[in-house]
């Protein structure tokens, strides 16, 4: 069995992500490994009848300043562990640069939450981590929410 040293845990802040992150960090502890927190986010496109407009820069510094510090506060929640935790601010697809990261970051496992949504909800809203366990190349261990 290779050994884990790197996990990349996305996260979207919701109690699904916020529960597998603590599940990777005990992980994580377990094995000597370290941990990439990471959250991706989309940039708002707004659609007119003649055309489309994406946020502006000050839009997208709001944006990556509020993830900075939302992954922040939860990496300093476990700063006692032991584990050493990177973050990362992403912006495009999500699956896709969850995989991209991971592939850059030579990361051994990923470790990322699910809701759990099935049926009509599922099929419109699509599911983050059923479309990295499709693509990866890499183990994922996904984390049903505790709700």
């Amino acid at each position: 069995m290779p050994e884990i040293t790197r996990i990349l845990t996305p996260l979207d802040f919701s109690d699904a992500s916020n529960h597998a992150f603590a599940y990777a960090v005990e992980l994580a502890s377990k094995l000597k490994a370290e941990i990439h927190a990471a959250h991706v986010y989309q940039l708002p496109v707004y659609t007119f009848t003649e055309g489309a407009v994406t946020a502006g820069p000050e839009v997208v510094t709001k944006i990556v300043d509020a993830s900075t510090d939302a992954l922040n506060k939860i990496a300093d929640q476990y700063k006692g562990s032991g584990v050493v935790i990177h973050t990362h601010v992403l912006e495009g697809a999500p699956h896709d640069s969850i995989l991209e990261t991971a592939k850059k970051l030579g990361i051994d496992l990923i470790v990322m939450g699910t809701h759990g949504r099935s049926g009509l909800t599922r099929f419109l809203l699509g599911s983050v981590a059923e479309r990295v366990v499709r693509a990866s190349p890499i183990p994922v261990l996904t984390i049903r929410s505790e709700n």
